[in-house]
């Protein structure tokens, strides 16, 4: 190192600065006004570390983009799966679920995953039927149990004598013939406003006034009842939002929500509103203060028991219709609710 032509005792104060600095030994030797550094093996080591230690992190840097690099196919997923799809993962998990639920009849059990499963195209396998709500509605869903606990009943749903006699002979083990079995899967606090009162004066007043003995019904399965078998229909796509809970090792609980419709007003393709129709329509075709409950003073038959058939069919019936009427009865009773 060169310092130009300085005096001795300007390099001298230099090279202490320079020892201060690096706490290594520096000598020096004037020669024709120009001084020479002569830097000691110590001086060396020190530039070496200090090179070594750039270079590491410089090193460090370039090894972990090339470590990221290698595991960026890995890391394209939640699985760690290298040139694996994951796009219809989900779909085709919630799939394999929903083929074994249908044959599974208890809330625990244990599902087969290693079930081989072909996916073409990149497309995920065909959505849930709207359908399946109705097979578990009418075909698993008829056990007391499932339906509800601790059911009680006084008033069998039908309006006629002959219905009620049908029902004896034919659906009295059945829990939907009840009316106190549809109105305990009815949300009340809703349903009732929406019928404008008329629930309130054609069945829950003249049970009031006919019977104080109402709080004394017993259990359903007293009187026989084993099963709770809806009559079928189609106007209304039943809703149905199905969950299941999934625990990993670390006893951590998901729930997973594998299947999922929503209820809709089918209207004009519900092809079983031909045969028979809801009991709003009976409740509004039905003049004022008249009840349906039989052996009470102002039950609808009883004052004009063609109320009703006017009210969906018109009067005069048509030929069919009045034949049949002719034939069973009123057609009402017939086609209404069983």
């Amino acid at each position: 190192m060169t310092f130009g032509k300085c005096g001795t005792s300007g390099i001298s104060g230099i090279f202490q600065k320079l020892r201060d600095f690096f706490g290594v030994k520096i000598t020096y030797t004037p020669y024709k006004n120009i001084s020479f550094i002569i830097v000691s093996s110590m001086c060396w080591l020190y530039l070496l570390q200090s090179g070594c230690n750039v270079g590491y992190v410089a090193l460090s840097v370039i090894l972990s983009f090339v470590v990221l690099d290698c595991l960026v196919e890995y890391t394209r997923n939640d699985y760690f799966w290298s040139d694996f799809d994951t796009s219809n993962t989900l779909a085709v998990l919630s799939n394999l679920i929903n083929q074994q639920l249908a044959f599974v009849t208890s809330n625990t059990a244990i599902l087969n995953l290693s079930v081989p499963l072909v996916i073409t195209n990149g497309v995920s396998m065909p959505t849930i039927k709207p359908a399946c709500t109705r097979m578990l509605m009418y075909h698993q869903l008829t056990t007391i149990e499932s339906a509800m606990h601790g059911l009680r009943s006084q008033s069998e749903l039908a309006y006629t004598l002959k219905r009620q006699k049908r029902y004896l002979d034919l659906d009295k083990a059945n829990a939907a013939v009840y009316m106190e079995a549809v109105l305990r899967n009815i949300d009340l606090a809703n349903w009732i406003p929406f019928t404008q009162g008329r629930f309130n004066s054609k069945f829950l007043e003249p049970i009031a006034s006919s019977n104080s003995n109402g709080h004394s019904w017993t259990l359903w399965e007293s009187y026989g009842l084993s099963e709770f078998i809806l009559q079928y229909g189609n106007r209304v796509q039943i809703g149905l939002e199905e969950t299941i809970s999934i625990e990993n090792a670390l006893g951590q609980q998901i729930n997973w929500t594998v299947k999922s419709i929503p209820r809709l007003d089918r209207w004009m393709v519900g092809t079983t509103g031909n045969l028979y129709d809801f009991l709003i329509n009976d409740m509004f075709g039905v003049g004022a203060n008249q009840s349906f409950v039989r052996n009470t003073n102002n039950i609808w038959a009883d004052i004009d028991s063609t109320q009703i058939e006017a009210y969906n069919y018109g009067i005069p019936l048509t030929i069919f219709m009045q034949a049949v009427h002719n034939q069973i009865g009123a057609w009402e009773p017939l086609t209404r609710n069983g």
